[in-house]
């Protein structure tokens, strides 16, 4: 399975989010999109990830890929560990555990 999300950001703390779940043969599998009270592109990024993820262990799904245009956020990501006073620090470490159970 594939989860592809993005997230959108405008200014002061209106953003949202999506992705959609494509099987190994590409056909749609399901799609999410959601408000979220942010205040920066890449928060809103992240938490389109954490909503995929969710959504993953909902349907039980344990192989999953995950593509997102965020390089900052992959950034993150890979060195969570070196940001534990990032003011996402609790979202990372949240995302950082799904992606574990993925």
């Amino acid at each position: 399975m594939k989860l592809n999300i993005d997230g959108a950001w405008k200014s002061g703390n209106v953003a949202g989010g999506g992705g959609v779940f494509r099987r190994h043969t590409g056909s749609w599998f399901v799609g999410f999109s959601t408000k979220f009270r942010v205040h920066s592109p890449l928060a809103s990024e992240l938490y389109a990830l954490r909503e995929g993820l969710k959504i993953a262990k909902n349907f039980l799904i344990d192989k999953l890929e995950v593509e997102t245009d965020a390089l900052n956020l992959k950034l993150l990501l890979d060195k969570v560990k070196d940001h534990t006073h990032h003011e996402l620090g609790p979202v990372l470490r949240e995302v950082t555990q799904l992606l574990g159970e993925n």
